[in-house]
């Protein structure tokens, strides 16, 4: 449950410095996604499981939500269940309170009026009159303001379990980015290729003023004092560490160690060969010797995506890794969040373009990188890091916790929760295809889900580094995509591991476009990367190599990846 939805209707708006989205944001310190939602994506989309708390802004009485017509009717009714079970509404400006008491009442969700119309940490705020009521596992929040500030909102938001931001956590200054390499050539290289088109004066910093980022780049490390004044709207600041410098700017990162990532990564390389599928052939690919590092960064996808002289210049495997974004990004728009023990990170990967729609296997070959990268690192979590197709990471609980799906696992009830996910991109640029592999994966942050860290320490080890996880899964990904160009970039090598990683063989699911009828899930086609399902009464099991190798079959229906959504709580795969 990580995102927090806000509704404000069709009415006419009201003009302020900020809006709701961005106001709730800031007040949680962007620890959620925060959404703009409309009447008919609350009336059909699942948002219940994935969401924590709705935000019902000031509207026009005359809303179909408020005179419970049409979708209305259907939101008020799915409202009244999912307040019960846990969830929280928030009802802001006095009409939107005087519509929401008689409708919730109405609907059965609690028989008890507000008692409470003072600040639950005593005294008094600018929403004075607040009140909160607990209706069945959930609450209901009435604020009196309808456009509170992020500090009148502080002292509301923990009385209904929402993680607020610490007092300066409202504001998130881009931090310099550190870019170093495995090797010093390596980094030099890279280095005069980006600054090349700067206008050189012999002073520091050079300026890079490609649109829409400017840099400014110091080809040695400056004095901390520098940076800490830098002004990141006026450029971003990018500093060159060649690795005799690692250990001077240790003390500007302590987050993120170049040295114990550099280690983790050989490591990693070297347990390639146990991992289970062929070993490459050709070493042509590396990733993750060529590094940018950033405390804060607006998205480490963005960082690339953003900026083609950038793009141009890196070499392949060339890696952004962040400790927070300001604005991290899912896929479909959604937002990935980075809270501090997070590690969200974004590759190059340059493909010819004649592999066509084949590059959708990057997000598989990503998905198998982290759970094969994170299991060579830390066995004690085998089997507990698992595959939801066809972009997330989800991780097994020792128990149901809220937002969790239980699912059976070789017969046996298994609950699981999100624990990170995927994202890729990509630019064509004469005969190269330039994609970004981005990932996001909860290391050593248990909220809001879980943690590598917490799936070590359940098994009794303990150890777990950002650095290390890094590494592990870099040097995995770098590692199948050697094997994926030795084969032509088909998917035929990984099925077995992608089998026995993923959460769906033989799942029955209804798709959306066929209503009602059930379907089978066998597997995914070696060739293109479709989900592959057959009729509930056919004799092909997800056992079977045929199932994920055949380029046809009979009564099989085979469903793209890229705009579909696979709901595990529904079995439904659906239009995203």
């Amino acid at each position: 449950m990580t995102k927090i939805l806000v509704y404000e209707g069709v009415g006419p708006r009201v003009d302020t410095p900020t809006t709701l989205v961005d106001t709730f944001r800031k007040a949680t310190g962007y620890q959620y996604d925060v959404q703009s939602v409309t009447l008919e994506a609350l009336s059909l989309a699942p948002w219940e499981p994935s969401t924590r708390m709705l935000v019902l802004g000031p509207t026009d009485p005359t809303d179909a939500l408020w005179q419970r017509t049409g979708a209305g009717r259907t939101v008020l009714a799915r409202m009244h269940a999912w307040v019960q079970s846990r969830g929280v509404v928030v009802a802001l400006g006095d009409d939107t309170i005087r519509a929401t008491l008689p409708l919730l009442k109405a609907g059965g969700a609690w028989d008890d009026e507000p008692t409470s119309a003072s600040s639950p940490h005593g005294g008094t705020n600018a929403a004075a009159g607040a009140r909160s009521v607990r209706v069945g596992q959930g609450h209901v929040l009435w604020m009196p303001v309808p456009h509170p500030r992020p500090d009148e909102l502080a002292p509301w938001l923990p009385s209904v379990q929402i993680r607020c931001a610490a007092p300066d956590a409202h504001t998130h200054r881009l931090s310099p980015l550190y870019a170093t390499a495995i090797t010093a050539p390596l980094l030099e290289t890279w280095l005069q290729r980006f600054v090349a088109p700067a206008s050189r004066t012999g002073a520091s910093p050079v300026w890079l003023h490609e649109a829409p980022t400017a840099y400014a780049v110091w080809e040695c490390v400056p004095p901390a004092s520098v940076l800490a004044a830098w002004d990141s709207d006026k450029a971003l600041a990018l500093v060159a560490v060649p690795p005799t410098e690692w250990t001077a700017v240790a003390p500007r990162m302590p987050h993120f160690h170049y040295e114990a990532y550099y280690d983790a990564l050989s490591m990693g390389r070297a347990r390639s060969s146990a991992l289970p599928w062929p070993s490459p052939q050709s070493f042509q690919v590396s990733v993750g010797n060529l590094v940018l590092y950033g405390d804060i960064v607006s998205s480490t996808q963005t960082v690339l995506e953003s900026d083609r002289h950038l793009l141009r210049c890196a070499p392949p495997g060339t890696t952004v890794i962040a400790t927070r974004q300001v604005r991290g990004r899912g896929r479909a728009h959604n937002a990935w969040l980075s809270p501090l023990g997070c590690l969200p990170f974004t590759t190059t990967v340059h493909l010819p373009l004649q592999i066509g729609n084949k590059a959708i296997f990057l997000q598989y070959l990503a998905a198998l990188a982290i759970v094969f990268g994170l299991e060579a690192a830390y066995p004690a979590i085998q089997g507990r890091v698992r595959i939801k197709w066809p972009n997330d990471i989800y991780a097994q609980v020792p128990a149901a916790q809220h937002g969790s799906v239980c699912l059976s696992v070789d017969g046996q009830p298994r609950h699981f929760v999100k624990m990170g996910g995927i994202l890729v991109t990509a630019v064509c640029e004469g005969d190269t295809f330039y994609a970004m592999v981005g990932c996001g994966v909860n290391c050593l942050n248990d909220e809001p889900t879980t943690s590598v860290q917490q799936l070590a320490a359940d098994a009794g080890a303990s150890g777990v580094t950002i650095e290390t996880c890094a590494g592990a899964i870099l040097a995995t990904l770098e590692c199948l995509l050697r094997v994926w160009a030795d084969h032509a970039y088909s998917f035929a090598p990984f099925v077995s591991a992608y089998r026995r990683a993923w959460l769906h063989s033989d799942q029955m699911v209804t798709l959306a476009e066929a209503p009602g009828q059930l379907r089978r899930i066998v597997g995914i086609t070696s060739e293109y990367g479709l989900l592959r399902t057959v009729p509930v009464d056919a004799t092909v099991r997800a056992a079977e190599d045929q199932a994920w190798l055949a380029a046809s079959m009979p009564g099989a229906v085979d469903v793209q990846p890229d705009g579909n959504s696979f709901d595990l709580l529904a079995g439904c795969v659906r239009p995203k």
